[in-house]
């Protein structure tokens, strides 16, 4: 799938989301997909990032790589002290912290 077809295809999440992060939450869920695939059906607000990135079996991604990945589609930094502990964290955590950079 293209770009176009994972937003439309992970658009369910921003119903997880409260209006002013639903944008943010959708791109994010469509950088996930281009690592998990289809599977990405399975994400929620709650779900650690690790977990997600191991429905793709990216256990092994390279975790500065897909933060910089991250980076690249939000257009803003990620601190590295929230780099360093992202993978504990759920995807709630990282739109989060997205939204409030984007701001």
């Amino acid at each position: 799938m293209d770009t176009e077809d994972w937003k439309i295809y992970v658009a369910f999440i921003r119903l997880e989301f409260p209006p002013h992060q639903r944008d943010i939450a959708q791109r994010l869920a469509v950088v996930f997909a281009g690592v998990v695939g289809r599977k990405i059906s399975n994400l929620r607000p709650e779900s650690r990032l690790d977990e997600v990135l191991g429905w793709g079996g990216a256990e092994s991604l390279d975790a500065v790589e897909f933060v910089m990945t991250l980076e690249e589609e939000c257009g803003s930094e990620i601190e590295d002290t929230f780099a360093q502990s992202w993978i504990r964290m759920t995807s709630r955590d990282l739109v989060e912290h997205v939204s409030v950079k984007s701001v």
